[in-house]
């Protein structure tokens, strides 16, 4: 095979190559959006808890001040319990302003104008069947799009060599002619009489260039070297990230059922501090103190879901994303 076809070679797998790479941009741009949208909608939940722990609490402060009118209890327990309030407030506003920001960063990354993104709050909260028992990760590594850049980059580097090499060869040209000649002038035209044809051929060797095939052959040869390096540590960091994601996923799945555990149970001394209270057998502080564990636990368990949801998207990236 010659030189010629060998660069024609190592062009087509570079050109295969740049559409590989269109890809890994796509699917890291995918996951950039599915991840921003996940932070939204965990926002979104996080406002929804915060107000609805803010009526409760609205609920208890009412009770507090009909205990204060009847002189059960003194200023000091009102002013706790209206500070907690505000608190809930402004952790409200917060959020709100940071839903804001997430949502314009998706925008801006969709290449659309601002306004409001419709919502589907039950995905955060599905359950996606995940195997994580796969076996070997070769046939998840293999389809990978910046592994196959890699991979024919490769290929284009060495046909590039090669091409490199045999342009020290011999080179063996043919060139051809064909006119009209003739010893008189009024025989010029006259065709086939006047026709005249000849056929050369010539052997050349690179003699004057040789000092740049060198050079070429040698940067063609180092280029092969980095391409192999450069696969191989994408092929190597393509595995940890899976090996990773896999570990993640399993311990973050135990994570959220025990963080639904903890939410319910404080949810649960909640209402019972309630009661406690409205008998005098707990204080406006063990009530303040149950309320605050309980919407620690609740956001805290949003935001574990989140990490769930962010990890299953990481799969989704190393496994080399949407075919």
């Amino acid at each position: 095979m010659g030189k010629t076809e060998k660069s024609k070679k190592a062009a087509y797998q570079q050109l295969l190559a740049s559409e590989d790479a269109k890809k890994w941009v796509q699917t890291q741009l995918i996951y950039a959006i599915a991840i921003l949208y996940y932070e939204l909608l965990s926002l979104d939940y996080e406002i929804e808890t915060a107000n609805l722990t803010h009526e409760k609490q609205k609920d208890v402060l009412q009770i507090i001040h009909y205990q204060k009118d009847a002189g059960k209890i003194n200023e000091l327990v009102v002013s706790q319990f209206e500070a907690q309030l505000l608190g809930i407030q402004i952790l409200k506003n917060q959020l709100e302003q940071k839903s804001k920001d997430i949502e314009n960063q998706i925008l801006f990354l969709c290449g659309s104008l601002p306004q409001n993104i419709r919502r589907n709050k039950n995905v955060l909260n599905q359950n996606f069947n995940v195997d994580l028992n796969i076996g070997s990760y070769e046939q998840f590594l293999q389809q990978r799009p910046d592994i196959q850049e890699a991979d024919k980059l490769l290929q284009a580097s060495q046909f590039q060599w090669i091409a490199s090499k045999k342009a020290f060869f011999p080179s063996l040209n043919f060139t051809s002619f064909a006119a009209s000649q003739a010893f008189r002038l009024n025989l010029l035209y006259l065709f086939p009489a006047s026709l005249a044809y000849s056929l050369f051929s010539s052997f050349s060797t690179p003699l004057i260039n040789r000092n740049n095939l060198k050079a070429l052959f040698l940067s063609s040869k180092s280029q092969v070297f980095q391409s192999f390096y450069y696969y191989q540590k994408i092929v190597y960091q393509a595995y940890y990230e899976i090996a990773i994601v896999y570990f993640f996923l399993n311990k973050q799945k135990e994570i959220v059922e025990f963080s639904e555990k903890q939410r319910d149970k404080l949810n649960q001394s909640v209402e019972i501090s309630k009661e406690l209270y409205k008998t005098g057998e707990a204080t406006y502080l063990e009530v303040l103190l149950a309320q605050q564990n309980a919407l620690n636990a609740q956001i805290n368990l949003i935001e574990e879901k989140k990490k769930l949801k962010i990890a299953e998207w990481n799969l989704y990236k190393c496994l080399g994303g949407g075919r």
